[in-house]
């Protein structure tokens, strides 16, 4: 009979060595993901401070056109060449 209780507590002590490897495991596999994931927000952040400088860029450049326009309308106003026909 101690065969039997000698077996069974070793069973039991390798059943809890593999809760404690798996939560080993689980517990690595997540703090991999956790800085994946931390690098991914860090470029889609990077990225998204280049994607505001170049629509800011693309705002001053709207805003020159539109101020040519209107310097050319003026212009043309002022100039009479509204008139010739």
């Amino acid at each position: 009979m101690l065969g039997v209780t000698a077996a069974a507590t070793i069973t039991s002590a390798g059943t809890g060595n593999v809760g404690v490897y798996s939560a080993i495991a689980v517990s690595v596999h997540v703090d991999i993901i956790c800085k994946w994931v931390a690098n991914v927000a860090k470029d889609v952040q990077t990225m998204n401070c280049q994607l505001n400088k170049f629509k800011n860029s693309l705002n001053e450049i709207r805003d020159e056109f539109v101020f040519l326009k209107y310097s050319v309308i003026a212009f043309v106003c002022n100039a009479g060449l509204l008139d010739i026909k």
